[in-house]
């Protein structure tokens, strides 16, 4: 038995020298900037049901859509992809790719007309001046 012993030795040796362990440091890089770089306001008919907010951190744009009153409802990547936060949830759930004007209604569980606006002061009261804004954000680095 110790000459089967003494003939596995090298063997459990390879395999114990093979397992090494290292730890990886965290490294902290300081705040992330989140640049704004356009709000909309979001409606129901006639009813204001939240804000639209274009943010970009680093080469990453996206969208947030918030109630009126900070709540956040959801999120859309630059392409189109729509994501609803709910609540006690860990992170948003997807809920597919729509056009803005689809997914905002399926955030905000509606079948109305979804309208996008511009807040006062960044141009006119339109949609079409609301298209120009977003347009013109997205274009901008």
């Amino acid at each position: 038995m110790l000459d089967a012993m003494s003939r596995m030795l090298p063997a459990v040796l390879a395999v114990l020298a093979g397992c090494v362990t290292t730890t990886t440091p965290l490294l902290y890089h300081g705040p992330v900037e989140v640049k704004l770089k356009e709000r909309f306001r979001v409606m129901v008919g006639a009813r204001h049901v939240g804000f639209l907010i274009f943010s970009q951190i680093a080469d990453e744009k996206f969208f947030r859509i918030v109630t009126p009153s900070g709540i956040p409802v959801g999120e859309v990547h630059k392409y189109g992809r729509f994501f609803k936060w709910e609540l006690f949830a860990d992170r948003p759930r997807d809920i597919g790719f729509f056009t803005m004007k689809e997914g905002l209604a399926k955030l905000f569980e509606t079948d109305e007309t979804i309208r996008v606006f511009p807040l006062e002061g960044r141009g006119a009261a339109t949609e079409a001046a609301a298209l120009k804004l977003l347009k013109k954000a997205l274009a901008d680095n």
